[in-house]
């Protein structure tokens, strides 16, 4: 189980949000909404430990994360909103790169061919489209899989059959006992699990 405890962020002495607090267990989404700026991603740059909040705590199975974040970290994958693949590698050299870390080089072609990027695998990245490119992103999720994921805007740019995909895959992997926390603006993922709007959580 995933738990926040009373999270208070403040950026340049403006306070984001105050006193979020959740708990999420294995086999569970949860979607977190708002408008442009509130802290969204804030929100899961702290969970990821990019960024340190100024108030609370963050536990795993009731453990304060700050004691093992490497671990913690292992075993967990955050899309961002910003472009991590390589642009002069390919698809495929870009997932390979990233499974080799994770010692899980065998599962990047079942990511390949389950979004559908068979066709682009071979292509640098700088020449695809924004939506393959996103396509080819949500694809590390396969090729390197951890229990954990943190998604932010994650359905940006797909088409109908790439949100699709994404749907299905990230149902599968609450059904596989997994825990999905997604930043986003899109309805289409609000009935994954509860929903926070950090509205709520305004100083």
């Amino acid at each position: 189980m995933l738990t926040l405890e009373n999270i208070s962020y403040n950026r340049q002495f403006i306070p984001i949000f105050k006193d979020i607090g959740f708990s999420i267990g294995c086999g569970s989404g949860l979607i977190i909404k708002g408008s442009n700026g509130i802290g969204k991603t804030t929100l899961l740059q702290i969970i990821s430990g990019l960024i340190q909040q100024d108030r609370g705590r963050i536990l795993w199975q009731q453990e304060e994360v700050k004691y093992f974040r490497e671990y913690f970290n292992g075993d967990m994958q955050f899309i961002t909103c910003q472009n991590f693949l390589k642009p002069q590698l390919s698809i495929r050299s870009n997932l390979q790169f990233y499974a080799k870390l994770s010692a899980t080089f065998e599962a990047v072609e079942s990511a390949i061919s389950f979004f559908k990027l068979t066709d682009f695998a071979e292509t640098p990245v700088k020449y695809l489209s924004s939506g393959v490119k996103q396509r080819a992103k949500l694809a590390k999720l396969l090729a390197c899989p951890a229990t954990l994921w943190l998604l932010d805007e994650p359905s940006n740019h797909l088409d109908e059959e790439g949100a699709n995909l994404l749907k299905s895959l990230i149902l599968t992997r609450i059904k596989e006992n997994g825990i999905v926390i997604i930043a986003t603006h899109d309805k289409f993922l609000f009935d994954i699990g509860p929903n926070i709007n950090l509205q709520d959580f305004k100083h």
